[in-house]
């Protein structure tokens, strides 16, 4: 990987430490490296490893932002799917009429979450909400 990119990595890598009000010691000890990895890190003349990356990670550290230079919200809501978002909530809605039930909207926007996670794990187009929905009824 060219030299530019473990730069770029580096700086976000910094960028991040410095939200989360850390020294460079401090993040060092939470991903048990020595000061000077971590100041070789932040400067981009060491590669770190996916090791690295996961205790970046569990310290609260946005890996997508130090990867990509987008924050790990801005990948989400560039990625979501609003169309299936409304679909998934008129059928929800639908289903409700259709049942003559009705739900908090708290537990509206939880079933929805639950059926968008559903969707998105099983790469479901949407098609079959309803009867989801009927099933779980």
């Amino acid at each position: 990987m060219p030299l530019k990119e473990h730069l770029a990595f580096g700086e976000r890598l910094r960028e991040e430490r410095v939200l989360l009000k850390l020294t460079q010691q401090d993040l060092a000890s939470a991903m048990g490296v020595s000061k000077g990895s971590q100041v070789n890190y932040e400067a981009g003349t060491r590669p770190f490893d996916v090791h690295y990356l996961a205790k970046a990670h569990d310290a609260g550290v946005d890996i997508v932002h130090v990867i990509t230079g987008k924050s790990l919200a801005q990948v989400a809501v560039e990625n979501f799917d609003w169309a299936q978002h409304d679909f998934v909530l008129q059928s929800i809605e639908s289903w409700l009429l259709e049942a003559n039930l009705e739900l908090p909207l708290d537990s509206k926007m939880s079933l929805l979450r639950r059926i968008m996670r559903i969707n998105a794990r099983k790469k479901r187009d949407g098609s079959d909400i309803m009867e989801m929905l009927r099933n779980a009824a």
